[in-house]
């Protein structure tokens, strides 16, 4: 059976999907499969959106050579340890709405929506996902092959299974009382 740490200060009654879940540092370098990574967008591509626009795009490692450019886009210390995932992605979000061409003020928010789809997709299945600003998103653009006026690229996420003694021992981070986040 495998214990977990309960993150610091969560209120009881909230589901262990949340308390539990956590973005380790700490993989065990075994590539994903491609139905793991399937399930993972498959529970990304179910989460609301405004309009039901679904404005996120994920793009993926599915080569050594995908991987190793994706890894030389993340910042020095994120790549140190990202280059053990089982995966890596890019969520990138449509900033105007395809039935109209209209701007999508939501298009963030909505993405938001789908990462943590998939983050909670990813503990459910044994993994930790952990979604990262430091990248160069210049180059990524150009890696990706999309523009900037269309998309815009939000986060790098790292996928893979966290190594057993980061599942007891890795910090979690700490969250701010219920009284600061609400009112």
């Amino acid at each position: 059976m495998r214990t977990t740490k309960h993150t610091p200060g969560v209120a009881n009654g909230v589901a262990k999907q949340f308390s539990e879940r956590w973005s380790s540092r700490s993989f065990d370098g075994s590539l994903l499969s491609v139905d793991q990574i399937h399930a993972l967008l498959g529970a990304a591509r179910l989460a609301p959106s405004s309009y039901n626009d679904q404005p996120w795009h994920f793009y993926y490692s599915k080569t050594d050579a995908d991987r190793d450019r994706f890894l030389s886009l993340l910042a020095d210390g994120n790549r140190t340890w990202a280059q053990h995932a089982g995966a890596l992605f890019f969520l990138a979000a449509r900033r105007m709405l395809s039935e109209n061409g209209m701007p999508n003020r939501h298009y963030a928010f909505d993405a938001g929506a789908a990462w943590m789809s998939l983050a909670l997709q990813a503990h459910a299945d044994g993994l930790s996902a952990h979604a990262m600003g430091g990248f160069n998103e210049q180059e990524a653009y150009a890696v990706l092959g999309i523009s900037p006026d269309d998309y815009e690229i939000l986060v790098a996420i790292a996928v893979g299974k966290p190594v057993a003694a980061a599942v007891t021992s890795e910090e979690r981070t700490q969250r701010k009382p219920l009284t600061e986040i609400s009112t």
